[in-house]
């Protein structure tokens, strides 16, 4: 669960099970965002970002198109874990299509779209 704003790691915590409206509609983690990191001059590796919501923040650096290295992996899909505990793998609009409520919906333990929270 998150509390907006979020300012650092103490607006985020654990809930409940009870807690999540809709389990197989709820995403729970996923595929890491992959990044390129410069390790030194003229160098840069591949590493993957520990939050998935990042995707959500800031769709223009998950499109796979403008990330090679996506389309690497899976097709150029994700592959997530719900609250219910099936996995589903999903096409990047899916994920982080925040303009669509049904996709908003998924990062909502409540299952509504919050539109009053802007993705950046």
């Amino acid at each position: 669960m998150v509390h907006r704003p979020v300012a650092g790691p103490e607006d985020i915590r654990a809930i409940r099970e009870s807690e999540v409206v809709s389990p197989a509609e709820m995403i729970a983690v996923g595929d890491a965002i992959l990044v390129r990191w410069a390790v030194g001059e003229n160098k840069t590796e591949t590493v993957g970002l520990y939050d998935l919501s990042h995707g959500l923040r800031f769709p223009d650096q998950v499109t796979p198109s403008w990330r090679p290295e996506f389309k690497k992996r899976h097709g150029g899909r994700w592959n997530v874990l719900f609250s219910d505990g099936h996995v589903r793998t999903m096409r990047t609009r899916e994920l982080f299509g925040y303009r669509r409520d049904e996709v908003r919906q998924r990062w909502n333990n409540d299952n509504q779209p919050h539109r009053e929270f802007p993705p950046v």
